[in-house]
């Protein structure tokens, strides 16, 4: 019987150890998790924010065209004008 209860302790001993690994393995787990939360989040921010600038950027390369072809037209009608009164 002495020989089953030390067994039974070395057993409960063993096992309180697994658990206590386990709790520290939850416990890092638990840290990585919070960091690449907030990883995640600030990389969600920089997306937000690029996305942002690209359809800012886009807006500005509209309006740059829209002007350019303004000018050519300006540029079409005054060489027209000019053959017009060169002939």
């Amino acid at each position: 019987m002495f020989g089953e209860v030390e067994k039974l302790i070395k057993e409960n001993s063993l096992l309180r150890i697994g658990k206590n690994d386990l709790k520290n393995q939850v416990e890092k787990l638990n840290i990585a998790n919070g960091m690449l939360r907030e990883e995640n989040l600030s990389r969600q921010m920089a997306s937000e924010k690029m996305n942002e600038q690209v359809l800012n950027l886009e807006k500005e390369v509209k309006s740059l065209k829209e002007k350019l072809s303004d000018k050519a037209n300006q540029q079409k009608e005054v060489y027209c004008v000019f053959n017009r009164i060169a002939t």
